[in-house]
């Protein structure tokens, strides 16, 4: 996916609407991001929006082929809903 440097936005804040496109270049360009959707698929789409229903800064503690894997820092996960 190609985009410009002025499509990238700075942060996803809550209430506000954003473009598929735009959250899928936000996933992109940031590190120890975590999106909740209610869809199964974020489109390279201008089109189709979201709204950021909430977003919080936690560990997420996971298992990867049966090893615990220790978070070292937090990790922000925003939940979207389709508009």
């Amino acid at each position: 996916m190609t985009y410009y440097e002025d499509e990238i936005p700075e942060d996803l804040v809550t209430g506000e609407v954003y473009t598929s496109r735009e959250i899928k270049i936000f996933l992109q360009e940031n590190r120890n991001i975590v999106v909740l959707a209610d869809y199964d698929f974020l489109p390279d789409n201008n089109k189709i929006k979201y709204v950021i229903k909430n977003n919080i800064s936690k560990y997420i503690h996971r298992n990867e082929n049966h090893t615990y894997m220790i978070p070292s820092i937090e990790s922000v996960i925003y939940e979207i809903e389709k508009v």
